[in-house]
């Protein structure tokens, strides 16, 4: 993860003269820089994983990091996190003692880790030839004895005690408008609980560890027979929260303490009630749905806990049995004394057809989540209770952690917009007697629905919902509600009643449109085993599929049997898996349902007698049999298509964001950009991708409108590019006349010219096709055709007039254009790089289609963001461009120009244009320090900039080189958004400039 060798761009003296000086040096701090070595820390999948592994560890108190990636030996202790690096067996590389290192060594040799019972340990560094140690020092120290302070041991037997106190809960009228009235009244109201010992509940327990989640402060707890059981707080942890949510690759401990951030995420999670999930038990068994049995305790700190009563004891916490082994007594997990997690239990349906899940129990189970309204049903939320039944192996489902059951999440002006608008989070829809989108709502556990619903028909639903409304009479439902403490408000237990029978009501209408969604298109599996599939096509768009296990070259056992309705069903996917599958297609059938069948591993057997509408993917590199050449095969290596991925489903995602920003040309500017994205079976990475921004600029009053759409993998892995390009009569560039000592009369005479003297009104329409190919690592190549409708508006009293009519200009063209481009970014944090490379090369040719005139063009440009410290506080940024026109037949405002955004930052927008140009733009970044805020962690910091650059004219002798310097201050918000402030000043004077987005 850390290293001072050259993977962490680390070079001796002779790697930076290799294969000459200058050039060695670049050579290395393009490495250094662009991540191209997939073993170097700066490449982007290393970097991502390194980032990861880095947060996890932090999570944890004792982790070592050790490794051989280098040839050489080190110590780096780095973010608390000691790294060994031991690689020096066969091979020696150089490397620096710098930075977080406190030890390196360049030559053979091996290290040695000791770990000791009291939980310390260290490590000894040995030179190879003489076996002397040559390093040593401890690594971890040993476990802190801490002196455990005697707690009594006869508390009382009950404790009145609330969740919050009433100062966090009471909130003002216009608060309440914005986020609602939610469950706060419960979180603050004191309740009485009964309180407990460990050492004697359950016949005595005792703390194991922690445990995870993503909100809950929990504990694992044993019993002397080895059970477990888990104790919950009922206050969750916003910080605990925003670490495994929103900030998963950087460590926020501390930076969100008592902030207005934590506050209010603490006030979002009253949108839950905090004693719904003692109401559920009741319910899930009228019902038939397995669950387990929290009960309410005070569990006050206490001597069994030991060193956890740091962090435990003294709150209200809801203790239950871990849905784990060892609790085969109990009736709620249906008896069994086998309990596996989701991801075994998917494993294990991989493995033949004896393995299967109850879809009907499972139904049952999903729609009883429907009925209270629980949306959070991750993978995790489940366990699976095994049984084995003749020669089958059933699971059953256990449902687990039922916090948002009755939730109101979306309660409130604010949250009930963002519900609507982000897509993201339409899964937090409020409880009520509707269930508004059956769609959004299991947004979390659609897709292991859809791995795991796999022959159920509409019946089979419907049967489960007649049971779950028989079965749950509204005695149940009373008696359920019992289990909330008699404190809580009586008027929203009600409520919440309330909308209970009425969704049971509903249960039917809801069930329908669930059907419904995830019967739009089909995904059937196969085993690890050899299978036969028989698909018939039927009449009016029916399909029938058969599944068989393969016994001695014959179909044997059936596992899987469906017919499939146009009506229904849009699209089905078939997965062969593992080992030698046959599929066979036939029928005569009309209304067809396209079909996409993945071979998977080994050589496979096609015979496909109808391949209309029929799409066949498998390995390039396996030879698979095809008896007839009928339907469309795709054969290829790449492991994504090949490969089954119970997440891998059609769904689409939407992304909004702003865009605000200003300068002197373009005044005040807001825009928006909006990206949707669609991910059906062929990726790269997505399926479709459409970007719309727009943005309106208040100095001209001018907006413009782009569109880029990608459609991927239309020929080959080469995605299909559109780019369309709008802009409004009013959109407006600069234009001061060619030559690179142009004057500026807005600066020379302000009183008679203003700053639209130079401003040119271009109206333009563009459409442009391309292939595009992109790389894992970030870059892009490109090969398009474009045409263009220029128009300029011949202002009055402006210079543009002046100019078309001296040179006899049209003032609208047309464009048919081919180019060529090629792009690599990469950056380790784009709101602030600390090591960065970028460049791109564009390789064009226009024709004018309104006159005899055609020009080539070609840009290329090169950037770096290189640290100087080994923290990365003081960083070196540039970039080099230069435009160069072949050919004189281009228009002005095709013409090679820079100021700016792209150039000179004390100039005006296209300052200076010519037939050719080039700039170097340069900055020295000093990150200042870290600031705890109210809301975000903040890190600001000053820069310095200086730019030069020119153009270069036939006509025109020139030898000036154009200069701005100047500097100015950043805030970047939790590593993720930047707000930049600055003025550059040159020859024209000073320039201001402000933006705020998610680059620097």
């Amino acid at each position: 993860m850390f290293t001072n060798g050259p993977h962490g761009g680390q070079y001796s003296f002779g790697q930076h003269m290799s294969p000459i000086p200058v050039l060695g040096t670049l050579k290395n701090i393009i490495r250094k820089t662009s991540g191209i070595t997939n073993t170097d820390l700066q490449n982007k999948k290393y970097r991502e994983l390194k980032k990861r592994l880095v947060t996890l560890s932090q999570e944890n108190d004792k982790v070592v990091f050790v490794s051989g990636h280098e040839h050489s030996l080190q110590y780096l202790v780095e973010d608390n996190i000691p790294q060994i690096v031991s690689g020096a067996g066969s091979k020696i590389n150089p490397t620096r003692n710098i930075g977080s290192g406190q030890f390196s060594y360049g030559a053979p040799g091996y290290a040695r880790l000791d770990i000791f019972n009291d939980g310390s340990s260290f490590v000894r560094f040995f030179e190879s030839k003489t076996d002397r140690v040559i390093f040593q020092t401890e690594v971890l120290s040993a476990n802190k004895k801490e002196r455990l302070m005697d707690y009594d041991v006869t508390p009382p037997k009950e404790k009145l005690a609330s969740i919050y106190t009433k100062k966090e809960t009471n909130k003002g009228e216009f608060y309440k408008k914005l986020w609602g009235e939610r469950y706060r009244e419960a979180f603050s109201t004191n309740v009485m609980a009964s309180t407990v010992n460990l050492d004697t509940l359950f016949g005595g327990l005792s703390p194991i560890r922690k445990g995870g989640g993503h909100q809950s402060k929990s504990l694992r707890l044993k019993d002397k027979d080895g059970r477990e059981y888990v104790m919950r707080a009922l206050r969750k942890n916003a910080v605990q929260y925003l670490q495994a949510v929103a900030f998963k690759d950087q460590y926020i401990e501390g930076q969100f303490n008592d902030t207005y951030t934590e506050g209010l995420l603490l006030d979002v999670f009253t949108g839950a009630h905090p004693y719904a999930p003692f109401t559920i038990g009741i319910l899930a068994n009228a019902v038939g749905v397995y669950h387990t049995n929290p009960v309410l305790y005070y569990v006050p700190k206490q001597n069994v806990l030991g060193h956890f009563n740091n962090e435990f004891g003294d709150e209200l916490y809801m203790i239950e049995e871990r849905a784990a082994d060892g609790h085969g007594d109990k009736e709620s997990f249906g008896f069994s004394h086998e309990i596996i997690s989701t991801k075994d239990m998917l494993t294990k349906l991989r493995k033949n057809e004896n393995h299967k899940v109850d879809e009907a129990v499972y139904i049952r189970a999903r729609l009883f989540d429907m009925l209270i309204g629980d949306w959070d049903r991750h993978e995790d939320q489940w366990r699976w209770a095994v049984f084995k039944e003749k020669d089958k192996t059933i699971y059953r489902p256990i449902p687990r952690d039922r916090d948002q059951a009755f939730s109101v999440m979306a309660d409130g002006a604010l949250l009930g917009f963002a519900t609507k608008a982000v897509p993201s989070l339409r899964l937090m829809q409020s409880y009520g007697v509707e269930l508004k989108s059956p769609k959004w709502f299991n947004l979390e556990p659609y897709s292991l629905d859809m791995a795991l619903i796999n022959e159920a028909d509409r019946t089979l639903w419907n049967d489960q919902v007649k049971h779950i409304v028989a079965n749950l009479t509204n005695e149940i439902i009373d008696e359920a509600f019992t289990y909330f403490p008699e404190e809580v408000n009586r008027e929203t237990i009600l409520e919440i009643k309330r909308k209970l029978i009425g969704r049971r009501t509903n249960l039917q209408k809801i069930s329908n449109e669930y059907y419904n969604h995830i019967n739009k298109y089909a995904v059937i599996k196969g085993t690890d085993k050899d299978d036969w599939f028989e698909v018939e096509r039927m009449p009016k768009g029916d399909i029938k599929v058969i599944a068989y296990r393969i016994k001695k070259g014959e179909k044997g056992e059936i596992f899987h049997q469906r017919t499939y309705t146009c009506n229904d069903n849009k699209e089905i996917w078939i997965y062969g898996l593992d080992d030698k599958d046959t599929f066979e297609i036939f029928g005569n059938g009309d209304k067809l349902i396209p079909i996409r069948i993945i071979g998977g591993q080994n050589e496979d057997l096609y015979n496909i007698k109808n391949g209309k509408r029929i799409k066949i993917y498998d390995f390039k590199s396996k030879k698979s049999e095809f008896v007839t050449n009928k339907g469309k095969v795709k054969l290829t290596d790449n492991y994504e298509t090949n490969v089954y991925d119970y997440k891998k489903l059609k769904h689409n995602a939407n992304q909004l964001i702003p865009t605000i920003g200003a300068n002197p040309d373009d005044g005040f500017k807001i825009g928006i950009v909006n990206t949707f994205t669609t991910y059906g079976f062929e990726r790269n990475p997505f399926t479709s991708q459409h970007v719309f921004s727009a943005a309106y600029y208040f100095a001209t009053n001018g907006f413009d409108f782009n569109y880029n759409g990608e459609f991927a993998n239309v020929v080959g892995r080469w995605n299909l590019g559109i780019e369309a390009v709008y802009t409004s009569p009013n959109y407006s560039i600069n234009f001061f006349d060619f030559g690179n000592e142009t004057m500026n009369p807005n600066e020379e005479d302000e009183d008679n010219f203003d700053i639209d003297y130079n401003r040119v009104k271009l109206s333009t329409i563009k459409i442009s096709p391309s292939l595009i190919w992109k790389g894992e690592l970030g870059a892009n190549f490109k090969i398009g055709l474009s045409y263009e409708s220029i128009e300029v508006e011949e202002t009055t009293g402006r210079f543009i007039n002046t100019f078309l009519n001296t040179n006899g200009e049209e003032n609208r063209n047309d464009f048919f254009g081919a180019e060529a481009s090629y792009s690599f970014v990469n950056k380790d944090n784009k709101a602030f790089p600390t090591l960065g490379f970028q460049t791109s090369l564009q390789l064009g040719y226009k024709i004018n289609l309104k006159e005899p005139k055609s020009f080539g063009y070609v840009i290329p440009s090169i950037g770096f963001d290189y640290k100087l410290d080994s923290r990365g506080q003081l960083v070196l940024a540039t970039k080099l461009k230069a435009h160069i026109n072949l050919g004189d037949d281009f228009e002005f405002y095709q013409a090679a120009s820079i100021g700016a955004s792209d150039g000179l930052r004390g100039y005006r927008n296209q300052r200076f244009t010519g037939e050719s140009a080039f700039y170097q733009s340069s900055d020295l970044r000093l990150n200042l320090r870290k600031v705890k805020t109210g809301i975000l962690p903040l890190n600001i910091g000053i820069y310095g900039g200086i730019d030069y650059g020119r153009v270069w004219v036939d006509e025109e002798d020139s030898d000036k080189w154009n200069n701005s310097f100047g500097g100015g201050i950043f805030a970047n918000m939790a590593k993720m958004m930047t707000l930049n402030l600055s003025a550059f000043n040159s020859d024209d004077g000073l320039r201001l400039a402000f933006k705020f987005g998610f680059g620097f």
